[in-house]
């Protein structure tokens, strides 16, 4: 898988490009789970799981992020002051909770997990393994 992933960037010409942004990633990254996070994004793309730019764009997602939000995500949790900063970055979505006929009413919300979302915990935040699905 990883060699045929490195045919393929050097048949695009993209080696070059495509390493030195996960070299710029990797430098940036403020917390130890992060490259652990990251590695697992970049190996789905060598299986071919996601594509690299989505592997890309989440691990910049990642790199972005407090890690504790992240692992939140991950285990399906609530949580009031990282659920904002999530949405922002793509990975929650906002469900309008309720609805009603009263003038100015607040209508509550509540977030669930995007595309993107379900694909970080999928690929990048849970470990690696060939038996289970998406």
């Amino acid at each position: 898988e990883r060699q045929q992933f490195l045919c393929d960037l050097e048949s695009e010409g993209e080696v070059e490009r495509f390493g030195e942004a996960v070299v710029l990633l990797i430098d940036k990254l403020d917390d130890m789970q992060k490259p652990v996070i990251v590695g697992r994004l970049l190996s789905a793309a060598m299986r071919g799981d996601i594509s690299r730019s989505r592997a890309i764009r989440l691990a910049t997602v990642v790199k972005n992020s407090f890690v504790d939000d992240l692992n939140m995500l991950a285990a399906g949790v609530e949580n009031v002051e990282g659920d904002a900063f999530l949405a922002a970055a793509g990975l929650l979505g906002q469900v309008s909770l309720t609805m009603t006929s009263t003038p100015n009413a607040p209508i509550r919300y509540r977030y669930v997990r995007s595309e993107l979302g379900e694909d970080l915990v999928c690929y990048g935040l849970k470990p690696f393994s060939a038996k289970s699905d998406k």
